[in-house]
C-alpha cells in the first residue's frame, strides 16, 4: 500500500443531455462531498457545460478508487489525465469538494489546457490548478 498525499488532475466529456444536466450536476457534487468526507479526499470540479475539470488529493488507495468509478460512470467519457502526483500539502484541505456552476468561461480555459497537454507542457496543469483555486 502506497501512503502520503497523491492527487489527480483530469478532463472528461459529459454525456448528460442538456435536460438533465442540472439535476445530474447536483448529485454529482452531493454524492461526491460525502463520499469524499469518508474517503479522506479533498479537491474541487468545475463544469463547462460540456466538460468536467477536477482535482482530487488524498490518500493514494482513495484516488485510486475514485479514478475507476469516474472512468467507469456513464455520465463522463473521454477521461484525460493531465496530472498524477505525490503532495506535500494539500491545495484544497477546507473542501470535501469545491464546486462553482456551469460557465462558459471554463470551456475556454480547458481547450487551452487540452492543447498545452497534447503539447507536453505542464502550463495547462498550471492554469487549470490556479483557475480551480480561484472558483473554490
Amino acid at each position: 500500500m502506497r501512503t502520503g498525499l497523491n492527487s489527480w488532475l483530469y478532463i472528461s466529456e459529459s454525456t448528460l443531455s442538456f435536460g438533465e444536466t442540472p439535476s445530474a450536476i447536483e448529485a454529482i457534487v452531493k454524492v461526491s462531498r460525502s463520499r469524499n468526507a469518508t474517503l479522506d479526499v479533498t479537491g474541487a470540479l468545475l463544469f463547462s457545460g460540456t466538460r468536467f475539470v477536477q482535482f482530487l488529493e488524498g490518500p493514494f488507495d482513495s484516488i485510486s478508487a475514485l479514478q475507476a468509478s469516474i472512468r467507469n460512470d456513464a455520465r463522463h467519457r473521454n477521461v484525460t489525465t493531465l496530472s498524477v502526483r505525490v503532495l506535500n500539502e494539500r491545495q484544497f484541505g477546507g473542501w470535501a469538494l469545491a464546486f462553482e456552476g456551469e460557465s462558459a468561461f471554463v470551456e475556454k480555459v480547458l481547450d487551452k489546457a487540452m492543447a498545452h497537454h497534447q503539447a507536453g507542457s505542464r502550463q495547462g496543469v498550471d492554469s487549470l490548478l490556479t483557475l480551480l483555486k480561484r472558483f473554490s
